[in-house]
């Protein structure tokens, strides 16, 4: 039990230095914007969306050189601080055999209505693509960081279908970058499943309690991702250790259904 107390030494000594509110679109089973602002037409709201992240999703078109651009959904990150590292992950899709630039998302910034975007990841296929980006947050003085979700952008008069937008998270990803590893995991407590993605391929997964005993867990991996359906666990805080072909790491999730 020795290699993994270090590992839970940095992560739980790790804060988060972001909250995003309402990442999955909804409240109390309702579909809602709240917490989120826009450019251009207001979201579409559709009673849809990948697994672990409830019922509702929500669409944006993209901008347009003959229309309203840019296009954007965002989400103001007021509590991050110049330099924090940052992990967020998130479901993108476009629709089935129809005209999708693509959906995108990323870390920016906004000041005196003048946007800023940093690195994007974005996914413009059928299927629900569940991404993850690892970015640092880079402030002016009158800059506010932001999420951002883009639909894309087209220059001509084709009017293309939305991108598809659910399940949005931030973490704190200092200790995953100490890993060298980059990875992200979201507690789903509806399905009481934990979903797991890293950036290179996964090779095994071991899980914890608190006091460092090994869960008798054999989750089923496909490529980079994986989804572990939990027994009924007790509440409090557990370790996942990913094994992937560049490394270890271990990240910490909450079971608080």
């Amino acid at each position: 039990m020795n290699r993994l107390l270090p590992a839970l030494t940095i992560i739980w000594s790790t804060q988060a230095t972001a909250q995003l509110f309402n990442g999955s679109f909804e409240l109390a089973g309702a579909p809602s914007l709240e917490g989120w602002e826009w450019t251009c037409a207001e979201p579409g709201i559709v009673n849809e969306a990948p697994p672990g992240a409830g019922a509702w999703s929500v669409t944006k078109q993209p901008g347009e050189a003959k229309g309203c651009f840019p296009s954007y959904l965002y989400q103001r990150l007021s509590d991050v601080q110049n330099g924090d590292l940052l992990t967020v992950s998130g479901w993108v899709r476009c629709d089935d055999d129809v005209i999708c630039v693509g959906g995108w998302f990323g870390l920016g910034t906004i000041n005196n209505g003048t946007f800023h975007l940093e690195e994007q990841v974005g996914n413009n296929q059928f299927p629900w693509a569940y991404l993850s980006i690892t970015d640092t947050v880079e402030l002016a003085d009158g800059d506010t960081a932001l999420l951002v979700l883009s639909g894309g952008f087209i220059g001509g008069p084709v009017s293309p279908f939305p991108a598809h937008f659910d399940g949005f998270s931030i973490e704190d990803a200092t200790s995953i970058a100490q890993a060298s590893v980059l990875a992200t995991s979201r507690y789903d407590a509806a399905s009481n499943s934990l979903y797991v993605a890293t950036a290179d391929r996964l090779l095994g997964i071991a899980l914890f309690d608190a006091a460092g005993r090994v869960l008798p867990l054999h989750p089923p991996i496909a490529g980079s991702t994986a989804r572990i359906d939990l027994p009924e666990l007790p509440l409090g805080v557990y370790i996942a250790e990913l094994r992937t072909a560049s490394g270890t790491t271990t990240l910490r999730f909450t079971v608080d259904r």
